[in-house]
């Protein structure tokens, strides 16, 4: 049998590196062909990031770490905030030694920040509260699913021009937390030094 008309399937991405050593040290010629990793996806590692900000083991929003995290995610498209206004909001924080928690839950901090709409950071903070609950008290696999229903990402997933792929790969992810809290009934996301595990 000629070697190129021979191919190799794996069901998980991590068998991958081992398959591919295995067969070079009996020396049999292999090339990789790899699907795109999920995690490189700009909407995935956005997703992710919300998951980790609302999944923090402390729900303390007094935090420099959570701060900059909601900095990072208030800038996200899909949540269709006025771009102005979220600078204006980072601005206002900033010089007044507040957490940017404290000024978009807040009418007054809002205002005294300029912003002309601020009903839709009430909303964020409102929605961001809930989240975070759902994220004390139920699984990642039921965070990961309200935070896609409830978040306006799917929609503009949708709109997008490489839709068809980002989707695809959302629903990856979801499948894989499917599949892993249906070993652990209780997974939570978890968060610690900086580094993101399930």
């Amino acid at each position: 049998v000629d070697p190129t008309e021979i191919a190799i399937l794996y069901r998980f991405n991590r068998d991958a590196d081992d398959l591919f050593a295995t067969l070079l040290r009996s020396q049999i010629p292999v090339r990789l062909e790899a699907g795109e990793n999920v995690l490189d996806d700009p909407r995935v590692r956005q997703l992710i990031r919300l998951l980790a900000y609302l999944s923090s083991s402390r729900l303390d929003i007094k935090r420099q770490q959570d701060d900059a995290n909601l900095a990072r995610l208030m800038q996200y498209d899909w949540l269709r905030l006025n771009e102005l206004a979220v600078w204006k909001i980072i601005y206002h924080a900033s010089r007044q030694k507040l957490y940017l928690f404290e000024v978009i839950s807040s009418p007054t901090r809002l205002k005294q920040a300029e912003v002309d709409d601020p009903d839709q950071f009430l909303r964020l903070a409102q929605q961001l509260a809930h989240w975070r609950i759902v994220a004390q008290n139920r699984t990642l696999y039921q965070l990961f699913d309200t935070v896609l229903q409830e978040s306006g990402l799917l929609t503009a997933v949708i709109a997008s021009d490489s839709s068809l792929q980002t989707l695809n790969n959302i629903t990856t992810l979801f499948k894989e937390l499917a599949r892993l809290n249906r070993t652990d009934k209780k997974l939570k996301y978890s968060t610690s030094e900086g580094q993101n595990s399930f």
